[in-house]
């Protein structure tokens, strides 16, 4: 378990793949790392206690025969993401599937359409983006019982999902009947006066409308990447993370 303060492990200090590199490694040697990025720390303290807590400590187990599917709102899906997932809710989640033992909801699984991949969302093509159990618990089996009950009821061509390295390495998705497709680079965030920023935050279209001397400054200079030109004038440093992996599951 690592804990990464972002200044010094900020591309100005590390490789922009230097936790990709330490990932795979410790992989190889059959090590899980656990990479606790202080962005992360600051905006899922309790979460990350509880995923360190619960990768030490025995949980409680529930057979998944035991339990009943039942479609979850997006109300309830987004309560149980927020309380239970590191990332939190997904807005591309539309359907979400819940595990019930004894009237309790004990795991919820989201799938959607997909806004990452290269090719056009056709039909029957969907990425799974939440799985998620509550606190404290393992639930035997139930991965695999909310994606049977998907597969029955809509019938998916094609299936894309993706593992976090900062988390986890993937190892449920082959259990799943899911291939290894590739390897994600590293994502960012950016880092500026000690406070830690998501990217999205720094879209284009938003910077031009807070910074237009500096934006009009980048055009002027023909910066090759006027998001960076600008942030990093900043003062702005950014901050790689490990990347992901993706994984695919195709039917026909």
């Amino acid at each position: 378990i690592e804990y990464n303060g972002s200044y010094y492990h900020s591309e100005e200090k590390k490789p922009k793949d230097y936790h990709l590199k330490k990932f795979n490694l410790c992989e190889e040697l059959g090590i899980r790392l656990i990479s606790v990025f202080e962005m992360d720390w600051n905006n899922a303290k309790d979460k990350i206690k509880d995923l360190i807590k619960y990768s030490i400590l025995k949980k409680t187990r529930i057979l998944a025969r035991k339990c009943e599917v039942k479609y979850v709102s997006d109300q309830q899906a987004y309560d149980f993401y927020n309380l239970y997932h590191i990332q939190s809710k997904s807005i591309l989640a539309k359907i979400n599937l819940g595990l019930y033992y004894k009237s309790e909801l004990v795991a919820v699984m989201g799938f959607g359409s997909s806004s990452f991949h290269n090719r056009k969302n056709k039909d029957g093509d969907y990425e799974l983006h939440r799985f998620v159990t509550k606190s404290g618990y393992t639930v035997v089996g139930g991965a695999s019982k909310l994606l049977t009950y998907f597969e029955k009821e809509y019938l998916p061509r094609f299936l894309l999902s993706y593992s976090w390295n900062d988390w986890y390495n993937g190892a449920l998705y082959p259990i799943l009947g899911f291939s290894f497709d590739h390897s994600v680079p590293p994502d960012y965030y950016w880092y500026l006066n000690k406070e830690c920023i998501n990217k999205r935050k720094c879209r284009l279209k938003d910077l031009q409308k807070k910074y237009p001397e500096l934006y009009q400054e980048s055009i002027d200079n023909k910066a090759p990447n006027k998001e960076d030109y600008i942030m990093e004038k900043l003062g702005a440093i950014k901050v790689y993370r490990s990347g992901s992996k993706r994984w695919v599951k195709r039917y026909v």
